[in-house]
């Protein structure tokens, strides 16, 4: 009788275990999850992107326009186009430009101003272009 004892009790501890193991198991997946965290959502912003490339575009209208009469209208349209493709983006942009006085067409130098505002991000940066 006595070795019938130890085999349940043998058999008990085995199933306590098999117990507490399946319960730490299922308490740690709950725990987990929160303990990972997600860098994904940091590359997926494209704001940087954007005002980077808003950037450099406005640097290129500078230096591929044809002289100081030019200059303006081709910067005001390009403030026009980004700051409407911006808007359809949920953002804000922030497009100020002063053209350096005297203005000749051997030299235009044009000063920025360009701040970008989302939900997720803002950014701003004052630079110079220059022909």
């Amino acid at each position: 009788m006595s070795s019938l004892t130890r085999g349940r009790k043998a058999q008990f501890f085995l199933l306590s275990a098999f117990v507490m193991v399946a319960i730490m198991f299922i308490v740690s997946s709950f725990i987990q999850p929160s303990s990972v965290f997600d860098t994904s959502s940091a590359v997926l912003i494209d704001e940087v992107y954007i005002f980077n490339n808003i950037k450099e575009k406005a640097v290129s209208v500078v230096k591929l326009s044809d002289g100081c009469a030019d200059l303006d209208g081709n910067i005001d349209e390009y403030r026009q186009f980004v700051q409407s493709f911006v808007g359809q983006r949920n953002a804000r942009l922030v497009f100020n430009y002063t053209i350096a006085q005297p203005c000749s067409n051997a030299v235009m130098t044009t000063n920025f101003y360009v701040k970008l505002t989302s939900p997720r991000a803002s950014i701003d940066a004052r630079f110079t272009a220059t022909k």
